[in-house]
């Protein structure tokens, strides 16, 4: 949510967690981007 108050686009975002492939893994970043889309795309709006 902060990436998008800032004005991040969604392809910045996905590109962030992306770039933590090497470090983190495949299976991390897979587990990871399905929630970094959903609060791209406000499914997480008013839960926090």
């Amino acid at each position: 949510m902060m990436a998008i108050k800032e004005g991040a686009t969604r392809e910045e975002i996905v590109g962030a967690v992306v770039l933590n492939l090497h470090h983190s893994g495949l299976a991390t970043v897979l587990d990871c981007l399905p929630a970094a889309i959903e609060g791209i795309e406000g499914k997480f709006e008013g839960k926090f």
